[in-house]
């Protein structure tokens, strides 16, 4: 299953808020810097990199699995 894509949202945070609601996950590479509004993304972007615990169901999405967020630097917006 695929989640939507970016270009259906004003911002890809707003994109990012939406899709990953409820999930256990960290923003990581390229995904972190876009929400960081650090970086502007991709037009009709539909890859979204994060960490997580246990793979998800979404085929664009790209779960690094790990075991704990203990060593993760992160913080909540």
């Amino acid at each position: 299953m695929i989640t939507k894509i970016s270009d259906k949202y004003i911002s890809n945070r707003a994109w990012f808020r939406d899709v990953l609601r409820g999930q256990d996950v960290i923003l990581r590479g390229v995904s972190a810097l876009e929400y960081l509004q650090l970086f502007d993304g991709y037009v009709g972007e539909s890859k979204i990199y994060v960490y997580a615990k246990s793979r998800g169901i979404y085929e664009n999405i790209d779960y690094h699995v790990i075991d704990t967020f203990d060593n993760i630097d992160y913080f909540h917006l």
